[in-house]
């Protein structure tokens, strides 16, 4: 039978290896290319999409709360269940700082995409549709400005309503 300590420590070691296995390099510096040259002649030679960098600085949020985490327990506890804390903080640090570099390079990657080819993240809009866009927000800023600045009218004052009359009461 494996004691419950080696089997903690299979466990992590198994982890370990799967997470440096898949993160031997971020997602951005793996999968983001940047333009070839100023002028690229294939425009789909490059990545103007940011979700390998966003990934990138997921896993690296993760990371920093995982190593907040260790910094909360105490190091007799964590060492019960087989946990070397400084080894653990020092794990996360070295692949925590890993993503967040490839998250850096992935979004200078992208924005150099973007640039490089003049593309965005939407479709193409024609002048006509972005001259149509633009006269629709200027008159919706418009209608906005006029409400916020319009007084508001003040009620009219009423003669007050007739004291109500007693169903004794008959007229004379």
């Amino acid at each position: 039978m494996v004691p419950h300590r080696n089997l903690t420590r299979l466990w992590l070691s198994l982890g370990l290896a799967f997470v440096l296995g898949f993160s031997g390099s971020g997602c951005s510096l793996l999968f983001v290319n940047g333009p070839k040259s100023e002028v690229d002649d294939d425009p789909q030679a490059c990545t103007i999409s940011d979700a390998f960098p966003v990934l990138d600085m997921v896993l690296t949020g993760l990371h920093v709360a995982s190593i907040i985490y260790l910094m909360s327990q105490d190091s007799a506890a964590l060492d019960k269940r087989g946990i070397d804390q400084g080894q653990a903080i020092a794990l996360d640090l070295s692949t925590g700082g890993l993503f967040a570099v490839s998250s850096l390079v992935g979004f200078a990657r992208t924005s150099d995409c973007r640039k490089a080819t003049g593309r965005s993240y939407g479709p193409e809009v024609d002048e006509e549709t972005e001259s149509r866009q633009a006269d629709r927000m200027r008159r919706w800023e418009q209608h906005q400005w006029r409400m916020r600045h319009t007084p508001v009218a003040k009620p009219v004052p009423t003669a007050p309503a007739p004291a109500p009359s007693d169903p004794g009461d008959k007229p004379k």
